[in-house]
């Protein structure tokens, strides 16, 4: 069950729902931002995947109508999947876990997650570093144990806070925080300039192993145009609810 988004912030939205959102022009392992839950399960079956590894979790929007409490039809949320692989007396694991937007205009995916754990036989931290600059070019940001890549290039990076750059990992509530405190501080106008954000992070230490991978892209305007949308559908379901709830009241005897 999800909950809804604050009012001050549909009130800052209101009006941005019309603009389309930037599409990314990257990839991890195969799997693309926009993609339809059949793309994405294909796309995780051409990466080694075993569909059997595959769960599909369901969520539902909650309301109330003053007395009862509501939910909508559930949609589908994220699609979770896992490769285990033995090696050498120990275990290489590689797992993803795909969100995507909710209705009424959702059903693509607008955040892949992958975590690598490879105990047996990283490379070094400078040469996964090295394939990820020949895969994507020269990250847009670099922190401590981090690189992130915007796009389209030139877009806005909303998941800026102050001095401090937001880790893509953030939850749809994150993301809103990110494009709604950039849209009061009037960086943007409207999500729709927000960059979608590729970021991997790994240890600091270059000539170590890279054990541990971990590796999110985030549609960014995407999401938070869908997540928007949304609240204005469940908004126009409760306000039925309260209609229909108000019309069968029984009335005061006085």
């Amino acid at each position: 069950m999800r909950l809804l988004i604050r009012h001050a912030l549909l009130a800052l939205f209101a009006g941005c729902f019309g603009f389309s959102a930037f599409a990314s022009e990257y990839d991890i392992a195969g799997l693309k931002l926009g993609m339809s839950p059949a793309q994405a399960k294909a796309a995780l079956v051409a990466a080694g995947f075993d569909p059997k590894s595959f769960s599909e979790n369901m969520a539902t929007y909650s309301y109330n109508d003053g007395v009862n409490g509501h939910e909508t039809e559930a949609f589908l949320d994220n699609i979770a999947a896992e490769k285990r692989e033995n090696r050498s007396g120990g275990r290489v694991v590689d797992n993803f876990k795909l969100a995507f937007a909710p209705p009424p205009k959702g059903g693509y995916l607008v955040m892949i997650r992958r975590n690598i754990s490879n105990p047996i036989d990283p490379p070094t931290v400078a040469e996964y570093r090295a394939a990820l600059t020949d895969k994507y070019g020269k990250p847009d940001i670099e922190q401590t144990g981090s690189l992130m890549w915007l796009a389209p290039r030139g877009a806005v990076n909303c998941m800026q806070v102050g001095n401090n750059v937001a880790s893509g990992s953030a939850p749809e509530g994150g993301v809103m925080d990110g494009v709604g405190s950039m849209m009061a501080r009037k960086k943007i106008t409207n999500p729709s300039q927000c960059a979608s954000m590729l970021e991997y992070r790994m240890s600091a230490v270059l000539n170590g192993p890279a054990r541990t991978v971990r590796a999110i892209l985030t549609d960014v305007p995407g999401w938070a145009k869908a997540y928007l949308a949304s609240q204005e559908w469940v908004e126009a379901q409760r306000q039925a609810a309260v209609k229909a709830r108000e019309s069968k009241a029984s009335k005061p005897k006085l």
